[in-house]
Protein backbone atom coordinates (compact mmCIF):
# COMPACT_ATOMS: atom_id res chain seq x y z
CA UNK A 1 0.00 0.00 0.00
CA UNK A 2 1.14 3.54 -0.61
CA UNK A 3 -0.03 7.11 -0.57
CA UNK A 4 -2.05 6.74 -3.74
CA UNK A 5 -1.54 3.29 -5.24
CA UNK A 6 1.23 2.05 -7.52
CA UNK A 7 1.15 -0.11 -10.58
CA UNK A 8 2.46 -3.67 -10.51
CA UNK A 9 5.72 -3.89 -12.40
CA UNK A 10 6.80 -6.59 -14.79
CA UNK A 11 8.76 -9.26 -12.98
CA UNK A 12 6.75 -9.38 -9.75
CA UNK A 13 4.49 -7.51 -7.36
CA UNK A 14 6.00 -4.16 -6.53
CA UNK A 15 9.50 -4.88 -7.91
CA UNK A 16 11.08 -3.95 -11.19
CA UNK A 17 12.77 -6.53 -13.36
CA UNK A 18 16.14 -5.83 -11.72
CA UNK A 19 14.99 -6.74 -8.21
CA UNK A 20 17.31 -9.51 -7.01
CA UNK A 21 15.02 -10.87 -4.30
CA UNK A 22 13.82 -13.90 -6.24
CA UNK A 23 11.41 -15.04 -3.54
CA UNK A 24 9.53 -11.77 -3.68
CA UNK A 25 9.66 -11.57 -7.48
CA UNK A 26 7.97 -14.92 -7.82
CA UNK A 27 5.38 -14.49 -5.08
CA UNK A 28 2.01 -12.80 -5.53
CA UNK A 29 1.60 -12.56 -1.76
CA UNK A 30 4.60 -10.39 -0.98
CA UNK A 31 6.20 -7.21 -2.07
CA UNK A 32 9.85 -6.47 -1.50
CA UNK A 33 10.89 -7.18 2.07
CA UNK A 34 14.11 -6.45 3.86
CA UNK A 35 16.73 -9.17 3.61
CA UNK A 36 20.49 -9.45 3.47
CA UNK A 37 20.36 -10.41 -0.20
CA UNK A 38 17.92 -7.74 -1.31
CA UNK A 39 19.27 -4.59 -2.96
CA UNK A 40 16.84 -1.93 -1.75
CA UNK A 41 17.89 0.47 -4.49
CA UNK A 42 16.52 -1.92 -7.12
CA UNK A 43 13.11 -2.07 -5.50
CA UNK A 44 10.51 0.27 -6.99
CA UNK A 45 8.88 0.59 -3.53
CA UNK A 46 12.17 1.27 -1.74
CA UNK A 47 11.14 -1.36 0.83
CA UNK A 48 8.97 1.19 2.60
CA UNK A 49 5.65 0.51 0.93
CA UNK A 50 3.77 -2.27 -0.82
CA UNK A 51 0.47 -2.94 -2.52
CA UNK A 52 -2.32 -4.85 -0.81
CA UNK A 53 -4.27 -6.78 -3.44
CA UNK A 54 -7.88 -7.85 -3.01
CA UNK A 55 -9.32 -9.42 -6.11
CA UNK A 56 -7.24 -7.11 -8.22
CA UNK A 57 -8.09 -3.98 -6.19
CA UNK A 58 -5.73 -1.81 -4.23
CA UNK A 59 -5.95 0.01 -0.92
CA UNK A 60 -4.04 3.11 0.00
CA UNK A 61 -2.26 3.34 3.33
CA UNK A 62 -5.00 5.51 4.85
CA UNK A 63 -7.68 3.06 3.72
CA UNK A 64 -5.78 0.36 5.57
CA UNK A 65 -5.58 2.62 8.62
CA UNK A 66 -9.33 3.18 8.43
CA UNK A 67 -9.88 -0.58 8.42
CA UNK A 68 -7.52 -0.96 11.36
CA UNK A 69 -9.36 1.76 13.30
CA UNK A 70 -12.68 0.03 12.62
CA UNK A 71 -11.43 -3.28 13.99
CA UNK A 72 -9.89 -1.61 17.04
CA UNK A 73 -13.24 0.08 17.70
CA UNK A 74 -15.01 -3.28 17.47
CA UNK A 75 -12.59 -5.39 19.50
CA UNK A 76 -10.62 -3.08 21.81
CA UNK A 77 -12.18 0.33 22.35
CA UNK A 78 -15.82 -0.79 22.55
CA UNK A 79 -17.07 2.76 23.05
CA UNK A 80 -16.61 3.08 26.81
CA UNK A 81 -14.28 2.27 29.68
CA UNK A 82 -15.08 -0.51 32.08
CA UNK A 83 -15.14 0.16 35.83
CA UNK A 84 -13.79 -2.62 38.02
CA UNK A 85 -13.85 -3.05 41.78
CA UNK A 86 -10.37 -3.25 43.27
CA UNK A 87 -11.51 -5.78 45.87
CA UNK A 88 -12.46 -8.18 43.08
CA UNK A 89 -9.47 -7.48 40.83
CA UNK A 90 -6.72 -10.10 40.91
CA UNK A 91 -3.35 -9.65 39.25
CA UNK A 92 -4.24 -12.40 36.77
CA UNK A 93 -7.54 -10.77 35.81
CA UNK A 94 -5.87 -7.36 35.51
CA UNK A 95 -3.20 -8.84 33.24
CA UNK A 96 -5.63 -10.89 31.15
CA UNK A 97 -8.46 -8.38 30.78
CA UNK A 98 -6.57 -5.09 30.52
CA UNK A 99 -2.76 -5.17 30.36
CA UNK A 100 -2.32 -7.86 27.71
CA UNK A 101 -5.04 -6.51 25.37
CA UNK A 102 -3.88 -2.92 26.04
CA UNK A 103 -7.24 -1.69 27.39
CA UNK A 104 -7.74 1.12 29.90
CA UNK A 105 -10.04 0.73 32.88
CA UNK A 106 -11.20 2.72 35.91
CA UNK A 107 -10.48 1.06 39.25
CA UNK A 108 -12.89 1.79 42.09
CA UNK A 109 -12.49 0.98 45.78
CA UNK A 110 -8.70 1.50 45.79
CA UNK A 111 -7.89 5.15 46.36
CA UNK A 112 -10.66 5.73 48.89
CA UNK A 113 -8.87 3.32 51.24
CA UNK A 114 -5.74 5.49 51.31
CA UNK A 115 -4.95 7.88 54.14
CA UNK A 116 -4.48 10.53 51.46
CA UNK A 117 -8.15 10.26 50.54
CA UNK A 118 -9.15 10.70 54.16
CA UNK A 119 -6.64 13.41 55.12
CA UNK A 120 -5.47 15.48 52.16
CA UNK A 121 -6.81 19.00 52.40
CA UNK A 122 -4.95 22.25 51.79
CA UNK A 123 -4.54 22.69 55.54
CA UNK A 124 -3.20 19.18 56.12
CA UNK A 125 -0.72 19.37 53.25
CA UNK A 126 0.48 22.83 54.25
CA UNK A 127 1.15 21.54 57.75
CA UNK A 128 2.91 18.38 56.59
CA UNK A 129 5.03 19.65 53.68
CA UNK A 130 4.43 23.40 53.71
CA UNK A 131 8.09 24.22 54.41
CA UNK A 132 9.37 22.25 51.41
CA UNK A 133 10.48 24.05 48.26
CA UNK A 134 8.70 22.63 45.24
CA UNK A 135 8.64 23.34 41.51
CA UNK A 136 5.56 25.19 40.25
CA UNK A 137 4.94 25.39 36.50
CA UNK A 138 3.50 28.67 35.21
CA UNK A 139 1.99 29.71 31.88
CA UNK A 140 -0.26 32.54 30.67
CA UNK A 141 -2.76 30.12 29.12
CA UNK A 142 -2.77 26.97 31.28
CA UNK A 143 -1.17 24.94 28.47
CA UNK A 144 2.23 23.73 29.66
CA UNK A 145 4.09 21.30 27.40
CA UNK A 146 1.81 22.10 24.49
CA UNK A 147 1.89 23.26 20.89
CA UNK A 148 0.87 26.91 20.49
CA UNK A 149 0.00 28.49 17.16
CA UNK A 150 -1.02 31.92 18.46
CA UNK A 151 1.71 34.33 17.37
CA UNK A 152 0.83 36.53 20.34
CA UNK A 153 2.02 33.78 22.69
CA UNK A 154 5.04 32.47 20.79
CA UNK A 155 7.22 35.54 21.21
CA UNK A 156 7.79 35.98 17.50
CA UNK A 157 8.73 32.33 16.89
CA UNK A 158 6.99 30.99 13.81
CA UNK A 159 4.24 28.60 14.84
CA UNK A 160 3.37 25.99 15.62
CA UNK A 161 5.75 26.02 18.61
CA UNK A 162 6.07 23.51 21.45
CA UNK A 163 6.30 25.55 24.66
CA UNK A 164 7.58 24.44 28.04
CA UNK A 165 6.33 26.31 31.12
CA UNK A 166 8.16 28.77 33.31
CA UNK A 167 9.25 27.04 36.54
CA UNK A 168 9.18 28.90 39.82
CA UNK A 169 10.58 27.50 43.07
CA UNK A 170 8.53 28.31 46.17
CA UNK A 171 7.44 26.67 49.38
CA UNK A 172 4.37 24.50 49.18
CA UNK A 173 2.69 26.81 51.71
CA UNK A 174 3.24 29.75 49.36
CA UNK A 175 1.63 27.77 46.55
CA UNK A 176 -1.43 27.09 48.69
CA UNK A 177 -1.53 30.75 49.68
CA UNK A 178 -1.43 31.75 46.02
CA UNK A 179 -4.62 29.78 45.60
CA UNK A 180 -6.69 31.02 48.52
CA UNK A 181 -5.14 33.62 50.83
CA UNK A 182 -3.03 36.80 50.77
CA UNK A 183 0.70 36.75 51.33
CA UNK A 184 3.51 39.24 51.06
CA UNK A 185 6.24 39.92 48.57
CA UNK A 186 6.74 38.47 45.11
CA UNK A 187 4.28 35.63 45.40
CA UNK A 188 1.59 38.03 46.62
CA UNK A 189 1.92 39.86 43.29
CA UNK A 190 1.60 36.51 41.50
CA UNK A 191 -1.49 35.77 43.55
CA UNK A 192 -3.11 39.09 42.60
CA UNK A 193 -2.40 38.47 38.93
CA UNK A 194 -3.73 34.92 39.15
CA UNK A 195 -6.91 35.98 40.94
CA UNK A 196 -7.72 39.24 39.19
CA UNK A 197 -5.79 39.34 35.94
CA UNK A 198 -5.96 35.69 35.00
CA UNK A 199 -2.51 36.03 33.47
CA UNK A 200 -0.77 33.26 35.40
CA UNK A 201 -1.92 29.66 35.60
CA UNK A 202 0.10 27.62 38.10
CA UNK A 203 0.39 23.85 38.30
CA UNK A 204 2.51 21.50 40.41
CA UNK A 205 3.29 18.90 37.78
CA UNK A 206 6.95 17.94 38.09
CA UNK A 207 7.39 14.49 36.54
CA UNK A 208 10.76 13.43 37.91
CA UNK A 209 9.18 11.18 40.55
CA UNK A 210 8.34 14.25 42.61
CA UNK A 211 6.91 12.21 45.48
CA UNK A 212 10.35 10.68 46.12
CA UNK A 213 12.68 13.34 44.66
CA UNK A 214 14.74 14.99 47.42
CA UNK A 215 14.36 18.32 45.61
CA UNK A 216 10.56 18.09 45.74
CA UNK A 217 8.42 16.21 48.30
CA UNK A 218 11.29 13.98 49.48
CA UNK A 219 9.09 11.01 50.35
CA UNK A 220 7.19 12.88 53.07
CA UNK A 221 3.77 12.04 51.61
CA UNK A 222 4.45 8.41 50.72
CA UNK A 223 2.98 7.07 53.97
CA UNK A 224 -0.40 8.47 52.93
CA UNK A 225 -0.66 6.42 49.73
CA UNK A 226 -0.09 2.84 48.63
CA UNK A 227 3.18 3.18 46.77
CA UNK A 228 3.26 -0.59 46.26
CA UNK A 229 0.29 -2.08 44.42
CA UNK A 230 0.75 -5.88 44.30
CA UNK A 231 -1.87 -6.48 41.58
CA UNK A 232 -0.11 -3.97 39.31
CA UNK A 233 3.44 -5.06 40.14
CA UNK A 234 2.58 -8.71 39.46
CA UNK A 235 0.90 -7.84 36.16
CA UNK A 236 3.62 -5.45 34.97
CA UNK A 237 6.46 -7.53 36.38
CA UNK A 238 8.12 -4.53 37.99
CA UNK A 239 7.85 -1.96 40.76
CA UNK A 240 6.98 1.70 40.06
CA UNK A 241 9.69 3.60 38.24
CA UNK A 242 8.31 7.00 39.28
CA UNK A 243 5.61 8.35 41.62
CA UNK A 244 4.39 11.86 40.83
CA UNK A 245 2.28 14.46 42.65
CA UNK A 246 -0.08 16.71 40.67
CA UNK A 247 -1.99 19.75 41.95
CA UNK A 248 -3.59 22.42 39.81
CA UNK A 249 -6.75 24.35 38.89
CA UNK A 250 -9.30 23.66 36.18
CA UNK A 251 -7.55 26.16 33.89
CA UNK A 252 -4.50 23.90 33.67
CA UNK A 253 -4.95 21.52 30.74
CA UNK A 254 -2.56 18.82 29.54
CA UNK A 255 -2.20 18.61 25.77
CA UNK A 256 -2.64 15.40 23.79
CA UNK A 257 0.42 13.16 24.13
CA UNK A 258 1.55 9.63 24.96
CA UNK A 259 3.90 8.23 27.62
CA UNK A 260 6.24 5.21 27.40
CA UNK A 261 4.91 3.95 30.74
CA UNK A 262 2.11 1.84 32.18
CA UNK A 263 0.19 4.32 34.30
CA UNK A 264 -1.96 4.00 37.42
CA UNK A 265 -3.43 7.48 37.89
CA UNK A 266 -5.20 8.09 41.22
CA UNK A 267 -7.45 11.09 41.87
CA UNK A 268 -7.40 12.22 45.50
CA UNK A 269 -9.37 15.47 45.25
CA UNK A 270 -11.55 16.75 42.42
CA UNK A 271 -11.95 15.05 39.07
CA UNK A 272 -9.82 14.27 36.02
CA UNK A 273 -11.30 14.07 32.54
CA UNK A 274 -9.17 12.03 30.15
CA UNK A 275 -9.85 12.03 26.42
CA UNK A 276 -8.15 8.89 25.15
CA UNK A 277 -7.13 7.65 21.70
CA UNK A 278 -5.85 4.16 20.94
CA UNK A 279 -2.22 4.08 19.67
CA UNK A 280 -3.44 3.09 16.20
CA UNK A 281 -5.06 6.55 15.96
CA UNK A 282 -1.64 8.07 15.33
CA UNK A 283 -2.16 8.62 11.55
CA UNK A 284 -5.15 10.86 12.36
CA UNK A 285 -3.39 13.03 14.97
CA UNK A 286 -0.99 15.02 12.78
CA UNK A 287 2.27 14.38 14.61
CA UNK A 288 4.69 17.00 13.29
CA UNK A 289 8.19 18.22 14.11
CA UNK A 290 7.84 21.66 15.67
CA UNK A 291 10.19 24.29 17.09
CA UNK A 292 10.71 24.38 20.86
CA UNK A 293 10.49 27.34 23.18
CA UNK A 294 10.00 28.09 26.85
CA UNK A 295 7.90 30.62 28.76
CA UNK A 296 9.79 32.96 31.08
CA UNK A 297 7.94 35.12 33.61
CA UNK A 298 9.00 38.76 33.35
CA UNK A 299 9.93 40.96 36.30
CA UNK A 300 6.51 42.65 36.16
CA UNK A 301 5.03 39.29 37.22
CA UNK A 302 2.23 39.64 34.70
CA UNK A 303 3.72 38.99 31.27
CA UNK A 304 5.76 36.22 29.74
CA UNK A 305 8.45 36.11 27.11
CA UNK A 306 9.21 33.08 24.96
CA UNK A 307 12.76 32.00 24.26
CA UNK A 308 13.86 29.31 21.79
CA UNK A 309 15.56 26.34 23.43
CA UNK A 310 18.22 23.99 22.09
CA UNK A 311 18.98 20.37 22.91
CA UNK A 312 21.60 21.57 25.41
CA UNK A 313 19.05 23.71 27.22
CA UNK A 314 16.67 20.77 27.39
CA UNK A 315 19.35 18.57 28.96
CA UNK A 316 19.97 21.19 31.62
CA UNK A 317 16.29 21.36 32.62
CA UNK A 318 16.05 18.76 35.37
CA UNK A 319 12.28 19.05 35.51
CA UNK A 320 11.77 17.57 32.05
CA UNK A 321 10.11 14.17 32.34
CA UNK A 322 8.72 11.62 29.88
CA UNK A 323 5.86 13.85 28.77
CA UNK A 324 8.35 16.32 27.29
CA UNK A 325 11.23 13.94 26.61
CA UNK A 326 10.70 10.39 25.29
CA UNK A 327 14.28 9.53 26.30
CA UNK A 328 13.61 10.43 29.94
CA UNK A 329 15.05 8.10 32.54
CA UNK A 330 13.87 8.37 36.13
CA UNK A 331 16.28 8.68 39.06
CA UNK A 332 13.98 6.39 41.04
CA UNK A 333 15.93 3.45 42.43
CA UNK A 334 19.38 4.85 41.55
CA UNK A 335 22.00 5.28 44.23
CA UNK A 336 24.08 8.44 44.64
CA UNK A 337 27.06 7.01 42.75
CA UNK A 338 24.90 6.14 39.73
CA UNK A 339 23.28 9.59 39.76
CA UNK A 340 26.69 11.30 39.93
CA UNK A 341 27.90 9.15 37.04
CA UNK A 342 24.84 10.08 34.98
CA UNK A 343 25.33 13.77 35.73
CA UNK A 344 29.01 13.55 34.75
CA UNK A 345 28.10 11.90 31.45
CA UNK A 346 25.45 14.56 30.84
CA UNK A 347 28.05 17.30 31.37
CA UNK A 348 30.33 15.67 28.80
CA UNK A 349 27.41 15.45 26.38
CA UNK A 350 26.67 19.13 26.90
CA UNK A 351 30.25 20.07 26.05
CA UNK A 352 30.01 18.32 22.72
CA UNK A 353 26.44 19.37 21.91
CA UNK A 354 26.02 21.62 18.90
CA UNK A 355 23.41 24.30 18.48
CA UNK A 356 21.65 23.32 15.29
CA UNK A 357 18.16 23.94 13.91
CA UNK A 358 17.48 20.18 14.16
CA UNK A 359 18.27 20.23 17.88
CA UNK A 360 15.42 22.71 18.45
CA UNK A 361 12.73 20.46 16.95
CA UNK A 362 10.61 17.74 18.49
CA UNK A 363 7.61 15.72 17.32
CA UNK A 364 4.27 16.66 18.85
CA UNK A 365 0.58 16.31 18.05
CA UNK A 366 -1.04 19.37 16.52
CA UNK A 367 -4.71 18.53 17.15
CA UNK A 368 -6.73 19.76 20.13
CA UNK A 369 -9.65 17.53 21.19
CA UNK A 370 -11.31 20.49 22.96
CA UNK A 371 -11.28 22.70 19.88
CA UNK A 372 -10.86 20.51 16.80
CA UNK A 373 -10.10 22.33 13.56
CA UNK A 374 -11.43 19.85 11.03
CA UNK A 375 -10.82 22.23 8.15
CA UNK A 376 -7.12 22.24 8.90
CA UNK A 377 -6.92 18.66 10.24
CA UNK A 378 -9.64 16.74 8.36
CA UNK A 379 -8.34 13.25 9.19
CA UNK A 380 -8.82 13.96 12.90
CA UNK A 381 -12.55 13.39 12.36
CA UNK A 382 -11.79 9.68 11.95
CA UNK A 383 -10.07 9.30 15.31
CA UNK A 384 -12.30 7.65 17.90
CA UNK A 385 -12.06 9.25 21.35
CA UNK A 386 -12.99 7.62 24.64
CA UNK A 387 -13.77 9.98 27.50
CA UNK A 388 -12.88 8.69 30.97
CA UNK A 389 -14.15 10.75 33.90
CA UNK A 390 -12.11 9.69 36.90
CA UNK A 391 -13.84 10.79 40.06
CA UNK A 392 -12.44 11.53 43.48
CA UNK A 393 -11.31 8.23 45.03
CA UNK A 394 -10.93 6.41 41.69
CA UNK A 395 -7.89 5.41 39.63
CA UNK A 396 -7.38 5.08 35.89
CA UNK A 397 -5.26 2.35 34.36
CA UNK A 398 -3.81 4.07 31.29
CA UNK A 399 -1.87 1.63 29.10
CA UNK A 400 1.45 2.71 27.67
CA UNK A 401 1.43 4.53 24.32
CA UNK A 402 -2.25 5.53 24.56
CA UNK A 403 -2.72 9.16 23.58
CA UNK A 404 -4.38 11.22 26.29
CA UNK A 405 -5.57 14.78 26.79
CA UNK A 406 -6.38 15.78 30.39
CA UNK A 407 -8.70 18.31 31.99
CA UNK A 408 -9.42 18.65 35.69
CA UNK A 409 -11.94 20.00 38.15
CA UNK A 410 -10.98 21.27 41.58
CA UNK A 411 -12.26 20.51 45.06
CA UNK A 412 -13.20 23.00 47.82
CA UNK A 413 -11.18 20.84 50.21
CA UNK A 414 -8.05 21.59 48.19
CA UNK A 415 -8.33 25.33 47.51
CA UNK A 416 -10.36 24.52 44.38
CA UNK A 417 -7.42 22.54 43.03
CA UNK A 418 -7.38 18.96 41.75
CA UNK A 419 -4.90 16.68 43.53
CA UNK A 420 -3.68 13.44 42.00
CA UNK A 421 -0.90 10.91 42.30
CA UNK A 422 0.29 8.64 39.53
CA UNK A 423 2.57 5.62 39.48
CA UNK A 424 4.58 4.93 36.32
CA UNK A 425 5.79 1.42 35.54
CA UNK A 426 8.25 0.54 32.78
CA UNK A 427 6.45 -0.67 29.66
CA UNK A 428 7.33 -3.89 27.89
CA UNK A 429 9.02 -3.38 24.54
CA UNK A 430 7.15 -6.28 23.01
CA UNK A 431 5.40 -6.96 19.72
CA UNK A 432 2.81 -4.25 20.42
CA UNK A 433 5.62 -1.71 20.56
CA UNK A 434 7.06 -3.08 17.29
CA UNK A 435 3.66 -2.74 15.60
CA UNK A 436 3.40 0.83 16.86
CA UNK A 437 6.84 1.87 15.60
CA UNK A 438 5.99 0.37 12.20
CA UNK A 439 2.75 2.38 12.11
CA UNK A 440 4.67 5.46 13.22
CA UNK A 441 7.20 5.06 10.41
CA UNK A 442 4.48 4.56 7.81
CA UNK A 443 2.45 7.47 9.16
CA UNK A 444 5.36 9.87 8.93
CA UNK A 445 5.55 9.13 5.22
CA UNK A 446 1.95 8.77 4.07
CA UNK A 447 -0.43 10.61 6.38
CA UNK A 448 -2.20 13.75 5.23
CA UNK A 449 -0.48 17.02 6.05
CA UNK A 450 -2.42 19.89 7.68
CA UNK A 451 -4.32 22.04 5.24
CA UNK A 452 -2.83 25.50 4.87
CA UNK A 453 -4.91 28.64 5.13
CA UNK A 454 -4.71 29.00 1.37
CA UNK A 455 -6.07 25.49 0.84
CA UNK A 456 -8.98 26.12 3.21
CA UNK A 457 -10.17 29.32 1.51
Amino acid sequence: FDGGGMEEKKGGVGCNSNCNNSDNRNSKDHCCSRSTTHDERDCTYECNVGDIHDDGGKQTFMECVDALQSEVNDFVVLGSIRRVDYKELTALEFLREFVAPNKPCIITGLVNEWDAFKKWTSEYLAEKVGDLDVSVEMTPNGRADAVVEDVGLTGGMKGPVFLLPHTERMTFSDYISMCDSPLSGKHHEMEKKQKFGGDIISYISNQNSSMTDTDEFAGKLLDDIESSLPFAEDAFGTKPDAINFWMGPKEAVTSLHKDPYENIYAVIRGKKIFTLYHPCSLPYLYETNVSCGKFSLNSDLSTFTVDPISATAQKEDKDIGPLENPNYESKQGKNEEEENKDEGEAEEDDKSAKYTPEAEMRPWLLVDPLCPNFSKYPSFQKATPIVAEVNEGEALYLPSMWFHHVQQRGSPQASNQCISVNLWYDMKFDVKYCYYTFLEAMSSRFTQKPNTQKEMT
